[in-house]
């Protein structure tokens, strides 16, 4: 298609039945009708009508379309997360998040109970993340180095006292006894 220089990567993308192609390059992602090649991007409409299909026979207790992260599709520090992005958040007991990449229909991720009890417990402590205030610095530095401090002067205190303890002559005491 005209305009098409610079496009670095092409892959089918099947959306609600019908075939269409997404481009790749250096002004971002396109999506195109396969057959004419046609821009084609997604409404909102369509997103939500596609989003009943995600589980067939669940309701979908929200839907909206998002341009920064939430508590489980963020930045991780890398700046590699795409936005805008819609979420969908079904009304099934699992309250199952799903995240598709408006411009071209592709499910980016998922998340179920399993998956948000692995955010708070592992990346959370990992990435500390906890708080949205401390992603900024230098409160995010200042908490962190404290905290490294603190576990270097915990270290400090065991070696010191692990030294003492396999070491009596330093302390006047008879090895023997």
């Amino acid at each position: 298609p005209a305009g098409s220089s610079g496009v670095v990567r092409i892959a089918s993308a099947p959306f609600a039945g019908r075939l269409y192609v997404t481009t790749q390059g250096p002004p971002g992602a396109s999506r195109l009708e396969a057959t004419t090649l046609a821009p084609a991007p997604l409404a909102e409409e369509e997103l939500e009508k596609a989003a009943e299909l995600l589980q067939p026979g669940t309701a979908i207790a929200s839907a909206e379309l998002l341009t920064e992260g939430d508590a489980y599709y963020y930045d991780s520090h890398d700046g590699t997360r795409t936005y805008p992005v819609f979420r969908v958040i079904l009304a099934d007991a699992e309250r199952t998040r799903y995240y598709v990449d408006p411009s071209s229909g592709r499910l980016l991720q998922k998340t179920d109970r399993a998956g948000r009890w692995y955010r708070w417990l592992f990346q959370a402590p990992h990435s500390w993340d906890f708080v949205p205030a401390l992603n900024r610095r230098p409160l995010r530095d200042i908490v962190v180095l404290t905290l490294l401090l603190g576990v270097t002067a915990v270290s400090a205190t065991g070696l010191y006292l692990g030294y003492r303890r396999l070491n009596p002559r330093r302390q006047g005491q008879d090895p023997g006894g």
